[in-house]
């Protein structure tokens, strides 16, 4: 599996339509309850929160000049031409969400949550890369 693939389960943006998986958003909902969501990230609505994500989807492929889709970044060392990063439209897409639904944290962390009902090792594995890169 993908480090993306389970994002294709819970939200969705294809064919101009935007897909909820409910069991998986019941799933992501009962995940944060165990965690306490309002204690460590505040109340917020899950569901609006995958939507606007989607919706950020839905701007990109109706607007052809949204930074995500025309960002250049020029490469260095041996890179020495421009290039779109792959994940600038996911970074957008969280951030645009963010914003939409007044988060007060960038939400690409409810895709751990998500992901533990299903695949547990999965999560945990997340948890850790981020312990190591953020000196946890």
């Amino acid at each position: 599996m993908g480090e993306n693939d389970i994002l294709i389960y819970l939200a969705q943006f294809a064919n101009n339509m935007i897909f909820i998986s409910g069991p998986m958003l019941r799933e992501l909902e009962e995940a944060l309850r165990k965690i306490d969501r309002t204690r460590w990230l505040g109340a917020f609505d899950a569901e609006s929160v995958l939507i606007a994500h989607e919706l950020f989807h839905y701007i990109e492929s109706v607007a052809p000049v949204i930074a995500t889709r025309t960002l250049q970044v020029q490469g260095g060392g041996w890179l020495k031409r421009k290039f779109r990063p792959s994940c600038s439209s996911e970074i957008g897409a969280f951030a645009f969400s963010r914003r939409l639904t007044g988060l007060g944290f960038f939400p690409r962390p409810l895709k751990v949550v998500g992901l533990y009902p299903r695949y547990p090792a999965k999560a945990a594995e997340l948890v850790r890369r981020v312990e190591r890169q953020c000196g946890s």
